[in-house]
């Protein structure tokens, strides 16, 4: 008998938060242990702030997974769902398959730059760690677990346009929300979460809604809660951005 043997491979034209490249990216060249992949690209959304209209060179750098991740029982409900997913996959499996059950035209994601809602599969295909997803469900599914590649440091998070962000706990611990800070790109400086809510002109709504689909109704996340003030795992998160080109980080620890 003929043995069938897959194979998984990760997208490397993607960005920080996992978009796949929107034009041609070409010639990848990747090192004996397989780690880095080098290549150009033409596409303009892999960075931000890429206006100038001419390819760029990257450096995609592959782990293999080595960390195993388990949402808690009772993070899925029947009814809407607002999640993430801590750490990126391995081998960037689409949703359906690793959530472990049938997504299409009930997952959904807001595309911040042109302030629409996108479906899978017609609009994306996989999820990636710092972004938030909508959920419906009819059932209540077995809790998902997957392998994922390890976290190398502080994880970035675009805010690209003024209004809303969904956004994601991108790591599977608990973080303060007043841990955080916001870069201004456009003028290179830097607050604390605590500094800009307390600045003239904020540049960030620190009251962050979310859905507790257990108790089925909203919350709001904010740096001044006694208990509610921490990125959670799994949750997803609404941002409000008062100014465009905004980058949230997340510190690994």
């Amino acid at each position: 008998a003929n043995a069938c043997i897959s194979f998984s491979h990760p997208w490397v034209s993607v960005s920080s938060s996992g978009d796949q490249g929107n034009y041609y990216s070409y010639e990848p060249t990747i090192t004996a242990d397989g780690r880095y992949v080098a290549f150009y690209s033409s596409a303009p959304n892999l960075v931000s702030g890429d206006t100038e209209g001419q390819s760029d060179a990257f450096v995609h750098q592959y782990l293999p997974g080595d960390v195993e991740v388990r949402s808690p029982d009772g993070w899925l409900n029947p009814g809407w769902n607002w999640f993430s997913i801590p750490l990126d996959p391995s081998g960037w499996p689409e949703a359906s398959d690793l959530l472990g059950f049938n997504c299409e035209n009930i997952l959904y994601r807001w595309n911040a730059v042109d302030k629409n809602i996108e479906l899978f599969p017609d609009d994306f295909s996989y999820l990636a760690r710092g972004r938030g997803y909508l959920l419906w469900l009819r059932t209540t599914p077995l809790a998902p677990w997957y392998e994922a590649y390890a976290p190398t440091g502080d994880f970035e998070i675009a805010l690209p346009e003024e209004g809303w962000t969904w956004i994601g706990q991108p790591f599977n611990h608990d973080t303060l929300l007043s841990a955080c800070t916001i870069r201004n790109n456009a003028t290179g400086i830097t607050r604390t979460a605590n500094e800009d809510s307390a600045a003239a002109n904020p540049w960030v709504n620190w009251n962050l809604p979310w859905w507790d689909s257990t108790a089925d109704s909203w919350d709001i996340l904010s740096l001044t809660g006694a208990t509610n003030n921490t990125l959670l795992p799994w949750h997803g998160y609404l941002v409000w951005a008062r100014t465009r080109d905004l980058t949230l980080t997340v510190p690994a620890q």
